[in-house]
Parts: structure tokens; sequence; C-alpha cells
């Protein structure tokens, strides 16, 4: 049997991890991710409490609507400092 090189290229090659260009948004991914996994437990609580329908209901969109105007709010805050920061860079 011949040797084989293993290249950079090859299957084989073994790469630790998995890795993402950072981005200035990766703050606000984790907060949604953050976000998603209390809205989970909220919904357990809430289900384990025995409340009618329409109070889940309520209190589900309620922290729903918060949390996407946070979402929201923290989105065009880091957008508007980016697009500050570029325009500084060019002048």
């Amino acid at each position: 049997m011949l040797p084989q090189k293993i290249s950079s290229e090859s299957i084989t090659c073994k790469t630790k991890g998995f890795s993402v260009a950072a981005s200035p948004l990766n703050a606000v991914k984790l907060e949604l991710i953050v976000i998603l996994i209390i809205a989970g437990l909220l919904w357990l609580l809430l289900d384990g409490l025995a409340l009618n329908g329409f109070l889940q209901i309520i209190f589900l969109g309620l922290y729903s609507l918060s949390a996407m105007v946070w979402i929201i709010f923290r989105t065009k805050h880091i957008l508007k400092k980016v697009s500050k920061t570029q325009s500084d860079e060019k002048h």
C-alpha cells in the first residue's frame, strides 16, 4: 500500500470546533437565544399553574411583544453604532 500525503484539503483532516465570523450582531443573537429559552420556561410555568387559556395567551403575548421590542431596539442601536463607525472611518 502506498503512503498518502494528508493535506489541509483532505476529508480526514481534523479541525477543532466550528467558527463563525465575528459580527456586531452576535450579542443580539445571544439575547434572542436567552429570550426563547425564557419563553419556553414561561410557557411551561403557565401551563403548570393551570390558568385558563385566555390568561396564558395574554401573558405569553405580553412577553413576546416586550421581547420583540427589546430585540428591535438593540438591533437598531447596534446598527446605528456600526454605521457611525464606518462613516467615521471614511472621513
